[in-house]
């Protein structure tokens, strides 16, 4: 039997970045194409008010591997709730490189 667990958890830590999101996704989404283990995206909302928790609501309605946890991303480790179910790769939103610069790694 096949685990439909996650083998690579890609975390990203949000506040009011709902102008940075549509990109990043767009950038984002050619990296997930091209990865051969399963990945999760999992946006880390630390209480938005500018549009970012819906945008990742409708990205959840269109891709199953987008999870959204509404918490500061520190105390839900500290909690014992880490929000990744594999191991991470973590992107910031700002400030992230030039665009093309997210590229896969093994």
């Amino acid at each position: 039997m096949t685990s439909s667990l996650p083998e690579l958890s890609i975390v990203l830590p949000v506040y009011n970045e709902a102008e940075s999101l549509p990109i990043l996704w767009e950038e984002l989404m050619p990296v997930l194409k091209s990865e051969s283990r399963r990945a999760e995206v999992v946006v880390v909302d630390d209480g938005s008010t500018d549009g970012s928790t819906e945008f990742v609501r409708m990205l959840q309605a269109t891709d199953p591997r987008v999870r959204l946890s509404i918490a500061k991303l520190i105390e839900s480790i500290a909690d014992g709730e880490p929000p990744a179910k594999a191991p991470v790769a973590r992107l910031n939103v700002i400030n992230r490189g030039e665009p093309g610069s997210i590229r896969a790694r093994g």
